[in-house]
């Protein structure tokens, strides 16, 4: 008995020697297969990293902390936040549109008392972090507002539309979509051509969609604009998952 369990012993140990033998046969292959992975990623990191100065990848980590901690309590991607704000203000604290947006986010005059309810904060047109605070908060609410779109690719980019454009406007250009092209009226790529028929010239069609020939909340006066937003955005935002 002693000698069949020795004889075991060696079996079991001969297989053993085998198997890990034939796993390490395999093993270069499958790293070099990793490492030219990493390498093409690190690749495209560097290049990717090279689309944008050392100052704005400065000003990126000199906020990061409060553009996470906000991005995280109201459930956005902060990478996203942070192509926001490049395309907004450049990360210029006291930047001012024509508009009178303002700060970082560019926050609107016009939104501050539901956000300084909703908030309860005062000074986020001057505070950088509360700028971020009230400027995320917003953003998140445009997918609260836009959040029965099912393609998520779609109500992102509707999502952005309407924090540039206003969140009327993009309810308007959703029923003009849904009068041209029925089911398929959620597409981005359908919203972004309703969006470019909201003027005053698009009366006929407006007739068809509104019983005063009108949009509900009025012309869309720069629909390039806000596509051209949305698009740089998108590109900033892809650049920033693989960077970031």
């Amino acid at each position: 008995r002693e000698k069949i369990k020795i004889n075991t012993i060696i079996l079991f140990w001969i297989y053993a020697t085998i198997f890990l033998t034939s796993c390490l046969e395999l093993n270069p292959d499958k790293r070099s297969n990793t490492k030219k992975l990493n390498d093409s990623f690190l690749n495209e990191n560097q290049a990717l990293s090279h689309k944008y100065s050392d100052k704005v990848l400065k000003k990126i980590q000199l906020y990061k902390t409060p553009i996470m901690r906000y991005s995280t309590k109201y459930k956005v991607d902060w990478r996203l936040v942070t192509a926001i704000i490049l395309q907004e203000s450049r990360f210029r604290e006291h930047a001012i549109s024509h508009k009178g947006a303002r700060g970082l986010m560019q926050n609107m005059p016009k939104n501050r008392t539901y956000l300084k309810d909703d908030l309860d904060i005062e000074f986020f047109f001057d505070r950088p972090e509360e700028n971020i605070a009230a400027g995320v908060y917003h953003l998140s609410q445009q997918f609260v507002y836009f959040g029965y779109i099912q393609d998520e690719e779609s109500q992102l980019r509707i999502a952005l539309a309407s924090y540039n454009g206003g969140a009327g406007h993009l309810q308007d250009a959703i029923e003009i979509s849904q009068y041209l092209y029925k089911d398929q009226a959620f597409k981005w790529e359908n919203i972004k051509s309703a969006i470019s028929k909201m003027g005053p010239e698009n009366y006929d069609l407006h007739l068809e969609v509104w019983q005063n020939g009108k949009p509900r909340y009025g012309y869309f006066r720069n629909p390039i604009e806000t596509i051209d937003y949305v698009e740089a955005i998108t590109s900033y935002h892809r650049d920033f998952r693989i960077i970031l």
